[in-house]
């Protein structure tokens, strides 16, 4: 696991897939 804050491309699809879930959840 990475020590930093930066996303991985893979991490990035993994966001867009929860926020595709869960909208509510988005600012």
């Amino acid at each position: 696991m990475a020590n930093n804050y930066e996303f991985t491309p893979e991490d990035l699809k993994e966001i867009e897939t929860i926020k595709a879930k869960f909208p509510e959840v988005m600012p």
